[in-house]
């Protein structure tokens, strides 16, 4: 057996394989340092330069998290173990559970939550065309109306590991399973650079001569891994006839480079877009209306599935609805039913509107742009699109807005303020049934208005009082969420002093997922600390844009 050990070096900032007699000690026998990548320039190697020789440092990659604490794990010290005769890799960590903690000026506080360490473990045997990760974690995953056990394991991006493969050790496992191929096949397989490294070491177990496909296994399932042969050099053909795709030079071409974008176009097919030449504009897609593709699954119906149950994977989808409430638009579902999936009648509703109007290429521009990188402010300028569309009365300024810059902010504010015009001007028969809506709070919500030095957070009573909000904010909160507060599906705060309005809050489930100021800007400054203090107080957690 080949073992190798490998320690982050402050110093370096990397990962460092090493033969020190004493790291390959009893890790608990060996003093613990705990670092992070916020670290400063220079701090990680002045801690190095303070600390003995035997100590290691527990390694974290820090991203961006809405939360103020929560809990990662920090590796202190990995090992590879290279068994040629039995053709089998294993990679161990050993980890620590740490409570990061995030302060209001981006820095972060590592505290140690546990100093007893776990280990990870991820064995590939390409002797067997297997990959046994422990532990593995097994899930209810919703389908509609019915729920399945998933089992997924520290390889996928929601297990909580959450720590990738260093570099260093994917390239010492990859070259001994290369040279495994090179024995079998003749030749040493070539496989793509943009694919993570844990799912790299993965796939190549299983199907070395073409990786890609591992990532269809993963979506699509047993079904679907029944019918790959691994020695199949591309697998073009079987997923395209799997997902009743046409066999195009320019979709085999992208398979190779972004073999994600099959299921994009899946889901393009899904929702009516029949013309291919507006494919092109989604090739380079990571994710669908703001869920990584790598969080979607396809049952044997062709229907999609998310595999984690939590709420932020629906912000966007259909959790009763498509992205902008396309259930009140059953009046249309029967126009062209055969040629799209009627789930997604929302979305076929935006496409053939586009294409009428102005032809494939700025179809292909706007689609792509709301389905690929959608946000709030598109969500609710969808949602005003739809509205209009309802009413068949769409304002012309508001229509030469989304063809200069698509569903976006632009269009949405300009709609918003054609809206408030129209009230002003007292044509609001359309709207006098929002001003007369007057919402019936929960004890729980009331309980979180509250007076600060920055200002009182209130509670609208009636449409009147979310006009009022709309009016003086510039934002669209009174057209489209006094149904929604009336519907009980969110709460809508808002944050005055005197006669100044300053933030505008949006919560769901005890989460605040929007919160913004005057014409939907970014809260900043005092105005941010006052929300943010607000949340903690109240037990919100806090997850809007900054």
């Amino acid at each position: 057996m080949d073992q190798t050990y490998y320690i982050f070096d402050g110093s370096k900032r990397a990962w460092m394989d090493t033969d020190a007699q004493w790291v390959k000690d009893d890790i608990e026998k060996i003093d613990i340092e705990f670092a992070s990548s916020n670290a400063e320039a220079g701090e990680l190697a002045r801690i190095t330069e303070k600390l003995p020789t035997e100590h290691l440092l527990a390694y974290l990659d820090l991203e961006y998290t809405s939360g103020q604490e929560y809990f990662r794990k920090a590796v202190a010290r990995w090992r590879v173990q290279l068994y040629k005769e039995q053709k089998t890799a294993i990679i161990l960590a050993d980890t620590f559970n740490v409570k990061v903690i995030r302060q209001y000026d981006e820095e972060y506080i590592i505290e140690p939550f546990s100093k007893v360490s776990k280990q990870f473990s991820l064995r590939l045997d390409y002797g067997k065309w297997k990959y046994t990760a422990i532990p593995a974690k097994t899930d209810k995953v919703e389908i509609g109306n019915n729920t399945f056990n998933y089992k997924y394991d520290w390889t996928e991006n929601n297990y909580d590991f959450s720590v990738e493969i260093p570099d260093i050790i994917v390239k010492k496992v990859m070259e001994f399973l290369q040279e495994l191929a090179k024995e079998e096949f003749g030749f040493v397989p070539s496989v793509p650079q943009n694919i993570p490294g844990d799912k790299l070491l993965k796939y190549f177990v299983q199907y070395p001569l073409d990786v890609n496909v591992g990532w269809y296994v993963d979506v699509l399932g047993f079904d679907f891994s029944s019918k790959v042969v691994r020695k199949n050099e591309s697998n073009f053909d079987l997923i395209c006839e799997y997902l009743q795709l046409p066999k195009t030079k320019g979709l085999k071409r992208v398979y190779h480079d972004n073999p994600e974008a099959l299921l994009i176009c899946y889901f393009l097919k899904e929702i009516g877009v029949e013309d291919i030449n507006i494919w092109p504009y989604f090739y380079e897609g990571k994710q669908l209306m703001g869920v990584s593709l790598n969080l979607l699954g396809l049952d044997r119906n062709g229907e999609f599935y998310f595999k984690s149950n939590s709420y932020w994977l629906h912000q966007f989808w259909w959790d009763n609805s498509t992205p902008y409430e396309a259930r009140n638009v059953q009046e249309f579902i029967d126009r062209d039913k055969d040629t799209y999936n009627t789930r997604y009648v929302g979305w076929h509703l935006l496409y053939i509107w586009l294409l009428d109007k102005w032809g494939a290429q700025r179809t292909g521009e706007i689609l792509s742009d709301v389905l690929l990188n959608i946000n709030y402010h598109k969500y609710d300028c969808l949602r005003l699109w739809l509205a209009d569309y309802k009413e068949n009365e769409f304002p012309e300024e508001f229509v030469q807005e989304i063809y200069r810059h698509g569903i976006s902010r632009e269009a949405h504010d300009l709609r918003n303020d054609l809206i408030r015009q129209e009230i002003n001007q007292l044509q609001n028969a359309k709207y006098k049934y929002l001003l007369d809506v007057e919402f019936n709070l929960t004890k729980g919500e009331l309980t979180r208005e509250d007076d600060t030095p920055q200002g009182s957070f209130k509670l609208p009573r009636t449409g009147k009082d979310m006009y009022a909000i709309s009016d003086n904010m510039h934002n669209c909160v009174f057209r489209l969420y006094t149904p929604k507060m009336a519907q009980r599906s969110c709460t809508i705060y808002y944050l005055q002093k005197g006669e100044e309005y300053l933030a505008c809050i949006e919560v769901i489930h005890g989460v605040v997922v929007q919160a913004y100021g005057k014409h939907n800007k970014i809260l900043a400054g005092e105005v941010l600390e006052a929300v943010t203090d607000w949340c903690i107080n109240h037990d919100l957690i806090y997850a809007a844009a900054k």
